[in-house]
């Protein structure tokens, strides 16, 4: 009947997840860590390793864990033979038995870690241990061993008459030897007399186990686990665990600790306080999660809590700090799992290496095993004063009184979850705090010829002198002598050259500071040059242009050329650097427009333009004349042809301006007549005769007179 109560309590309880316990500390081992044994006088865990060959480690949990390691060091590992399977300390001896995958049990010398002697074919699974009479019971798949644990002796050995011997655990009440027999077709508890070794019983099993094999002599029970039910005849599914009583070697109660999902691999019992700490893993029978610890009240065999793991838990081992030790199979860590509600966890703190000024920011780590809310208390202090204008977690040592160069900052971290707090601290001197520099060049594109300079300034936080050194590299390569402010480029640096200053700070306590610039030398665009032949040409007027130029890289051409009237292009010619412009022609330029001359010089990449303007002036109309004869006689007609010519087509009329000598004797005009008579009867002979035509004006200059002259000739 109380089964079967216990029963319906088990269904309930497999439900609850327990808060207030959980993982609270990792280590990272190696590949497949599986035995774990704790040595209570030191508190050190011994792990064995199944797949990472020669080397058991040894946690000190009052250490705080290492980085994963891939290569060992002697302080934290044993070496043996071969991989380890399972281990058992005999603490009055100060040794540790371990059964290895060469079938061989080593012997180990805790005062030292090391291997002192080994027994070959002894043992390579299960091992256990009589602390009464120092005897160590080593068991392979097919055989026990009993060894005198004094001297290493062999004392007798018996042979599995069935299946596949695995687990086993020592019964010092009854002195019986329990076996746990993994055969898949007729799985049993295996019974023997533990002097001889010889059979007492073979007690069926309704599932397969493997290592969950306990007595708990208060109660005179036994407890297996069933890993599996995968052979013909099973009877009950995995993840149950049994009660027989050992008086009996009857089952008298199974109860499900795998929850439906896992399979029973191991367990730990603490009859302290009455609790079976069971190993569930994932697989049986299905994929779901079953990796867990599940506690087990032993007075009552009903579960009382459930803890999930993010791993496949292996063996487990008590510890004297109240957390079980347990292989992480599945992650190669070795976990601490709190039972209880669990302190904080603080993983790590440093300060690392503040300077004067700085903000110090401590690098933490911390966290809740149980996922309580945590809540985090900063104690800072300064040579041991406490700061007490402080209490964040940040401490401005710039601040007045929060530290200089040489003072030692300590930090006290306090983690609380309410009920249970962790401390840790941390310390660090503040060290020289560097220089800072400010460092601008003058271009980031010089041009070839120009000269770079570089302005640096620099402070300290520690308040020290700074001095500053300068040094300058072309393409990488530092240029000899340069150690000034500037640099010119007419001598360190071209087109597409890297120019790079370097900044250093010396603050004279081994503070060097040091900061760099680049510049990249740009292209440097050809300089042109531009005359003309004049400055306010005439409609008809040929201007005459030169162009000069100068390119800093040598490869620029001269120079493509352009007149424009009036803001448009009428003529381009690519030519050398002098050009002549007919305003005769065409469109090119009348009184009243701006004439445009454009020389353009170009490197390939840049252009430079010289451009030089003139507004046409006017052009004056200008008096023509001609003579009929040019040594007429008295007797003769003298007729003058007179015009007038005006580059802008401007008309207007001219006068005639007869003169003998320096005496005015006739005007005619103003007039537009071609022609004008002058009588030369009254005239002598030798007699000077001139004609002017005088153009009236067109309005914006007077017109430009001619004249003709005749004299006059005897008759013949």
């Amino acid at each position: 009947m109380w089964v079967t109560v216990l029963a319906m309590l088990l269904s309930l309880l497999l439900t609850q997840v327990v808060r207030g316990a959980g993982v609270a500390q990792t280590w990272s081992i190696g590949p497949e860590p599986f035995g774990v044994t704790v040595d209570a006088s030191t508190g050190k865990v011994y792990v064995a390793s199944s797949r990472l060959g020669t080397l058991m480690a040894i946690v000190d949990p009052a250490v705080p864990p290492p980085p994963p390691e891939p290569f060992p060091t002697p302080d934290r590992w044993i070496t043996f033979p071969a991989s380890q399977t399972m281990s058992v300390i005999d603490p009055a001896l100060g040794r540790m038995f371990v059964t290895l995958a060469n079938n061989a049990v080593a012997i180990v010398d805790l005062s030292t870690n090391t291997m002192v002697a080994s027994v070959p074919d002894a043992g390579s699974i299960g091992i256990a241990l009589d602390p009464a009479s120092h005897r160590v019971y080593a068991q392979t798949p097919g055989a026990i061993t009993l060894i005198d644990g004094t001297n290493g002796a062999v004392l007798v050995r018996t042979v599995a008459t069935n299946g596949f011997w695995w687990g086993i655990s020592h019964d010092p009440t009854r002195h019986r030897v329990y076996v746990a027999n993994a055969d898949n077709y007729h799985p049993s508890l295996v019974v023997l007399n533990d002097s001889d070794l010889s059979l007492i019983r073979d007690v069926p099993l309704r599932a397969v186990p493997r290592f969950t094999l306990s007595v708990d002599t208060a109660h005179d029970l036994i407890y297996v686990g069933g890993l599996a039910a995968i052979y013909p005849t099973a009877i009950d599914p995995a993840g149950r665990l049994y009660a027989i009583d050992a008086a009996t070697l009857e089952t008298t109660a199974s109860i499900d600790v795998g929850g439906g999902a896992g399979g029973v691999f191991s367990t730990t019992l603490d009859p302290a306080t009455n609790s079976l700490y069971v190993s569930t893993i994932d697989g049986y029978p299905s994929s779901t999660r079953g990796d867990a610890i599940v506690v087990v009240d032993t007075a009552t065999f009903a579960v009382t809590q459930r803890i999930p793991l993010a791993f496949q838990p292996g063996q487990s081992a008590l510890h004297p700090d109240g957390h079980l030790y347990v292989a992480a199979f599945s992650t190669s860590q070795l976990a601490a799992v709190c039972l209880t509600n669990c302190a904080p966890v603080i993983d790590s703190l440093s300060l690392g290496s503040p300077s004067t000024a700085t903000v110090v920011s401590p690098y933490t780590s911390f966290r809740d095993p149980d996922g309580d809310a945590v809540t985090a208390t900063y104690r800072w202090s300064l040579n041991g004063a406490v700061i007490t204008d402080v209490s964040g977690p940040t401490l401005d040592l710039g601040a007045p009184g929060h530290g200089d160069r040489g003072d030692v900052i300590s930090l006290v971290l306090t983690i609380s979850d309410g009920t249970f707090s962790t401390t840790r601290s941390a310390s660090a001197v503040i060290e020289n705090a560097l220089p800072a520099i400010s460092l601008k060049l003058s271009s980031v594109t010089p041009r070839t010829n120009d000269t770079l300079t570089a302005t640096a300034s620099a402070s300290d936080a520690d308040g020290d002198a700074v001095t500053l050194a300068y040094s300058w590299s072309r393409n990488g390569t530092l240029i000899a002598g340069a150690t000034g402010t500037s640099l010119d480029l007419t001598q360190y640096g071209d087109r597409g050259d890297v120019i790079a200053v370097n900044v250093s700070a010396d603050d004279g306590h081994g503070g060097v500071s040091t900061r760099t610039e680049r510049a990249t030398v740009a292209d440097s665009a050809p300089v042109v040059t531009l005359t003309t032949s004049t400055t306010a040409p005439k409609t008809n007027d040929t201007i005459f242009a030169t162009a000069t130029m100068t390119d800093a890289e040598g490869d620029a051409r001269c120079c493509g050329w352009y007149l424009k009237r009036n803001g448009a292009v009428v003529w381009y010619v690519s030519g050398g650097t002098t050009m002549a412009f007919d305003l005769n022609r065409p469109g090119w330029g009348d009184r009243g427009d701006t004439v445009t001359i454009e020389a353009v010089a170009g490197d390939g990449t840049l252009e430079t333009r010289a451009v030089v303007s003139a507004v046409v002036v006017n052009s004056p109309p200008v008096g023509g004349v001609a003579l009929s004869n040019y040594s007429p006689t008295k007797k003769d007609d003298l007729v003058a042809y007179g015009s007038v010519f005006d580059a802008d087509g401007d008309v207007v009329p001219f006068t005639y301006t007869w003169q003998v000598g320096q005496k005015v004797k006739l005007v005619v005009g103003p007039t537009s007549a071609s022609s004008s008579r002058f009588d030369l009867r009254e005239l002598q002979p030798g007699d000077v005769v001139t004609v002017t035509v005088t153009p009236a004006s067109d309005g914006f200059d007077p017109g430009v007179p001619s004249s003709a002259t005749a004299v006059v000739r005897s008759p013949k």
